[in-house]
């Protein structure tokens, strides 16, 4: 079952390559969304607790962030927000998880006072979460026209009912450099190269490992039954050695951040290590 949390810094270079892995797949514009939000996070219009991820058993599947935006009007400016993007992992789609994202980051905003969110979107599926078209109020996108799938919810009936103009969203969407963008996708997906490295070096070993130890409980069993060794140093050994292959499952799962899998190995271990204790003792 997943769970709906707050981000935090340790995720943002996964949440990044998913926004990259979603997008980059609906069609074949080039993708600069996770780039857009790796910018935003370093502006005033980035707003850390409006910025919601959705995970399994440490695997992020979701994201979801409300930035800063505003409705102007020559001088005239009322604060607003905006939602861009919401993004599930394709293998995770239709359980719930986007709508479970927007709902958190909207029940958020509602307690911290703000008066409305706008976003572009499917009507039909931004509609199940409150939000209404805009057609009846005099908000305009950026360039000053009317758009069919501008949405807004509003938190306080009649808070659009005197206000006029355009929405213009936070500056980092309308700013693209080449160069930058170029270099900031290829460190990423890099530093995702050599994590997996890693994560396939550990398995490799983890499995040796855990071979290795299920040959030494193998050997014991060997030597316990032609009375070399005592049946409590063979039943101990032995014990020894189912917790060693736990321990390597344990290292494995937490490699793939699996931590509930993880932990589970782990306390096994404890109590199988304790029990081979008791036994030699």
């Amino acid at each position: 079952m997943f769970s709906v949390r707050k981000e935090t810094k340790k995720d943002r270079l996964e949440i990044e390559r998913l926004i990259y892995q979603v997008l980059n797949s609906l069609d074949d514009n080039p993708c600069y969304e996770h780039y857009y939000v790796c910018k935003l996070r370093g502006t005033k219009d980035f707003n850390k607790d409006l910025t919601f991820v959705a995970e399994e058993y440490g695997k992020l599947l979701g994201f979801v962030t409300l930035s800063n935006a505003v409705i102007k009007d020559g001088d005239n400016e009322v604060q607003t927000l905006l939602l861009r993007p919401v993004v599930v992992h394709e293998e995770y789609q239709r359980r719930g998880i986007g709508k479970s994202l927007i709902k958190a980051a909207l029940d958020e905003a509602r307690f911290f006072g703000h008066k409305h969110v706008f976003v572009y979107g499917e009507k039909e599926y931004f509609a199940k979460l409150g939000f209404t078209s805009t057609g009846a109020y005099e908000v305009y996108n950026q360039e000053g026209k009317k758009e069919k799938n501008m949405l807004v919810i509003q938190f306080k009936i009649g808070s659009l009912d005197n206000v006029k103009g355009q929405l213009i969203e936070a500056k980092v969407f309308n700013e693209f450099n080449q160069e930058e963008f170029d270099y900031y996708h290829h460190a990423l997906f890099m530093v995702k190269e050599k994590k997996e490295i890693k994560i396939k070096n550990t398995k490799k070993y983890t499995f040796f490992f855990a071979l290795g130890f299920t040959l030494i409980a193998v050997l014991f069993l060997i030597l316990r039954k032609n009375n070399i060794v005592s049946p409590e140093v063979g039943l101990g050994a032995v014990v020894f050695a189912i917790a060693g292959c736990f321990a390597s499952i344990s290292t494995s799962h937490f490699a793939n951040k699996q931590k509930l899998m993880g932990w589970i190995s782990l306390i096994l271990t404890i109590i199988i290590f304790t029990l081979a204790i008791l036994i030699v003792v």
